[in-house]
């Protein structure tokens, strides 16, 4: 099923692999794929350079989107599926050139799946497209950024939510959120079990889109008394995560 009203931003990053696989496996595709590559060999956040095959402890039930493989790239996943993309030459979402080419997509919702850390920008909000996150943590309770660490150690759980963006962190409508509880094997967290949260409440949200035409917004702008933003996880802390039920 091609849906004419979401395309898709991608970078080669577990989280885009992770993504695309469980669209596919829904047979959810974006009318239009844009993938930010070029030859830079240095590792942005949310890439990962796979030796040997990881192969996660939870695969089925809330973990059924953790299967995916990562040794393949983000465009070989778009080629071998004949999705029609685009390759850009240029890895800043907020250039002046990545915005032309999202600003001319006939979708009005665009799915981002870019490298972790970056802030769209102001003149991204200005080109009449809504772009569709999925955040790695249960929303408004954890905003910002490895939320997820954070939950591991209050309450055990790996949270994931989806939400139309705005200008402030993790602040826009939310559409869908679910908590997770993540026994063991947390050391997979970053590029399996966070991006399989995600995609979880991704395929959820975009289902129940494909089923009403009508995206849900259980919870309008969150505003800056709810919730708390974190911060890049101190190693102490991730470690401690980590152990912390196994």
């Amino acid at each position: 099923m091609i849906i004419e009203d979401l395309s898709m931003l991608v970078t080669e990053t577990s989280r885009s692999k992770a993504y695309l696989a469980s669209l596919l496996k829904y047979d959810f595709y974006p009318a239009k794929v844009l993938l930010l590559k070029n030859s830079e060999e240095d590792l942005k956040p949310g890439q990962i350079k796979v030796k040997q095959e990881i192969k996660p402890k939870y695969t089925t039930g809330d973990w059924s989107e953790a299967n995916f493989d990562l040794k393949k790239t983000v465009e070989d996943l778009l080629i071998e599926n004949n999705l029609d993309f685009k390759k850009v030459d240029n890895l800043d979402i907020n250039s002046s050139e990545v915005i032309r080419e999202l600003s001319v997509l006939d979708s009005s919702v665009i799915l981002y799946s870019g490298f972790g850390g970056v802030l769209l920008r102001e003149p991204l909000f200005k080109i009449g497209k809504k772009f569709l996150h999925a955040h790695g943590g249960y929303l408004p309770d954890y905003k910002g950024s490895t939320t997820n660490y954070y939950s591991l150690i209050a309450e055990s759980t790996v949270g994931a939510s989806t939400l139309f963006l705005n200008e402030q962190i993790d602040s826009g409508q939310i559409l869908h959120r679910k908590k997770f509880y993540l026994e063991s094997d947390r050391e997979n967290i970053d590029h399996i079990y966070d991006s399989a949260a995600r995609c979880k409440v991704l395929v959820e949200t975009i289902s129940h889109y494909t089923k009403t035409n009508h995206w849900k917004v259980i919870q309008e702008e969150i505003n800056d008394l709810q919730g708390e933003t974190y911060h890049i996880v101190h190693p102490v802390l991730k470690h401690i995560s980590i152990i912390s039920n196994s």
